[in-house]
């Protein structure tokens, strides 16, 4: 017996939230289109798929990063930190320490200044950078 296609629609949402594709389960009707329209051979459809779902997973993954970090509300990015605010700061410095280089020579920050000069906020929106490219520290 032959099921319906409302059945198989079920089906094969229940099975991607199973195997972990959630993004798929819920744009397929576009994924489908977007095929038809394009007409992709079956390794180009499936490879853009598993991008789409991995780009997801990566989103999902910084955001639940985010969540558990109980760093301060709003979370606030590098860019928007007030180096005019801050004179003493060495911009140079900061955005060259932002580049994330010293994880890859295995390098120590140490922070020393008076109070009010960022030590606490700049670790923070740093933070953000490196949860990005998924770097472990």
């Amino acid at each position: 017996m032959k099921t319906g296609p409302a059945k198989q629609r079920e089906q094969f949402t229940q099975g991607c939230h199973y195997i972990g594709m959630k993004l798929l389960a819920e744009q397929y009707h576009s994924v489908v289109e977007k095929a038809g329209e394009d007409t992709p051979g079956y390794f180009e459809f499936i490879h853009d798929i598993v991008q789409a779902e991995a780009a997801n997973k990566r989103q999902r993954h910084v955001e639940n990063l985010i969540k558990k970090s109980k760093l301060p509300k709003p979370l606030k990015m590098l860019e928007d930190f007030d180096f005019d605010f801050q004179a003493k700061l060495n911009r140079p410095l900061i955005m060259d320490l932002a580049s994330l280089d010293f994880i890859e020579r295995n390098a120590s920050v140490l922070l020393i200044g008076d109070n009010g000069e960022g030590k606490i906020t700049y670790p923070f929106r740093v933070w953000r950078l490196i949860a990005l490219p998924k770097k472990s520290i």
